[in-house]
């Protein structure tokens, strides 16, 4: 009886090759024969263990890696009182920044009630950033954001729901 592809990778899945039969001997560094194709790139990674990351810290080609804390400025006086929106731009000049700016503007009122906090740094690009109250970043954009989207974000919060509730 003839197998399809699917058939013979499920069965590759489960351990055993694309005859059905168990691996014997086999080395887990070396691609098998019934390995789906990403199995190698992972293989490869787990052998080499961190010298990838440590030639690609040591090259400079960290910069699409860094996280949503890096660059941000000190908060800890608003931790666990008020939520802050950090807006970094090349420019207050900026297309985008005005944009922005020009919606949390006209929704200042809902900014208020939601203890939210605008602050800008002049940057090398433009990105948005909303830090909760705990300290966390709980969105990081690289373009501006509308605010009913904000708003969602905000108020499927855990400590939101509690406000709302009134604990």
């Amino acid at each position: 009886m003839r197998r399809s592809r699917v058939q013979k990778w499920r069965q590759s899945l489960r351990g055993g090759g694309w005859r059905g039969g168990a691996r014997r001997g086999s080395w887990p560094g070396r691609l098998q024969r019934g390995d789906p194709p990403y199995v190698h790139l992972m293989r490869m990674l787990l052998q080499s263990g961190g010298t990838w990351l440590a030639v690609c810290l040591a090259t400079g080609c960290a910069d699409g890696f860094t996280s949503p804390e890096a660059s941000l400025p000190d908060l800890s006086a608003q931790q666990w009182s008020r939520r802050v929106l950090v807006i970094d731009t090349p420019s207050p000049e900026s297309a985008e920044y005005r944009r922005q700016s020009a919606a949390l503007a006209a929704a200042s009122a809902g900014l208020q009630e939601r203890h939210v906090e605008i602050v800008t740094q002049v940057g090398k690009g433009f990105r948005v950033r909303l830090v909760g109250k705990d300290g966390g970043v709980k969105l990081d954009r690289g373009s501006p954001v509308d605010v009913p989207t904000l708003f969602a974000l905000i108020d499927a919060m855990p400590m939101r729901r509690a406000e709302l509730s009134g604990r």
